[in-house]
């Protein structure tokens, strides 16, 4: 609660404002040129916008897409771009403990990150220039009563699905813990985290937990260093601060949660699914 909702109701509302205002329309115009360097148009703009807020609905939002290879392609890239539950990792970690300017410098790294990956997939996947051709709707004074209510059921259901899974996992965590599980899981995930990542070897298993939902790993990283979310800044007594950007960028762009790899596979099939989790 003290970690996650802080950031996710500003975040949440601002993107519903956008969206309210009619902005979306013409951020797919601007932005149309630059979509086209990853063999997109400017319509990806719209599920690009949805996945700041959940990866979920931006999968189903590729639909708008006509080109089923265009459809595909940003599929594999949309879950790279840091939802609510990711952003919150980099403003709680990155903001928090290095200012809010280190913080966008993060987010223009995760774009930079997002269109070399788009120009691989563009060499990969290649499908022919096509144009854009949308209707830009007028302006409209946004109602904050409904903006309001959008955030409402986005933070109902974090509280209905995520919090039960934080519950549990705590309680697992401290289980696994009590009868030596924990660090039989970190000993044989320390080759990866301590000589691949260069991170403690008691990250290996709360990395886990991020498949789940991506903010449970920062959740279950304060549980193994034993801190509270009032004393955050205490985590550089553990980390340094190339192991905390180090630890932001692998928790960003590593294997979707469930609930993406489900819409992925519902969306496009097995193998689609398997090939966009292995090029994140």
């Amino acid at each position: 609660v003290g970690i996650v909702i802080p950031y996710m109701i500003p975040l949440m509302f601002f993107l519903g404002l956008l969206e309210d205002i009619g902005y979306n329309a013409r951020a797919a115009y601007i932005l149309d040129r630059l979509f086209h360097q990853m063999g997109l148009h400017g319509k990806a703009a719209g599920p690009f916008l949805l996945g700041y807020g959940c990866t979920v609905p931006a999968i189903m939002a590729t639909r708008i897409l006509e080109n089923p290879k265009d459809r595909l392609r940003l599929a594999f890239l949309v879950p790279m771009i840091p939802c609510s539950a990711r952003s919150v990792i980099i403003l709680a970690l990155i903001a928090g403990l290095f200012g809010p300017l280190v913080a966008m410098v993060m987010y223009l790294f995760n774009v930079v990150a997002i269109a070399l990956g788009g120009g691989i997939l563009r060499l990969l996947m290649a499908t022919g220039d096509i144009g854009l051709i949308m209707e830009v709707p007028a302006l409209k004074v946004p109602s904050l009563r409904i903006i309001w209510k959008k955030t409402y059921f986005i933070l109902y259901e974090f509280a209905v699905v995520a919090w039960p899974i934080i519950v549990v996992g705590s309680v697992v965590l401290a289980f696994m813990s009590a009868y030596g599980i924990e660090g039989a899981i970190n000993t044989a995930l320390a080759p990866f985290t301590v000589f691949v990542l260069g991170l403690p070897a008691v990250l290996g298993f709360t990395l886990i937990f991020g498949i789940f939902r991506k903010e449970l790993a920062l959740l279950m990283t304060l549980e193994a260093f034993a801190l509270s979310p009032s004393n955050i800044d205490a985590i550089l007594g553990f980390m340094t601060p190339a192991q905390v950007f180090t630890y932001v960028v692998f928790v960003t762009f590593y294997i979707p949660c469930l609930s993406t790899i489900a819409v992925l596979y519902r969306e496009f099939g097995l193998r689609a699914t398997a090939a966009a989790t292995a090029f994140n």
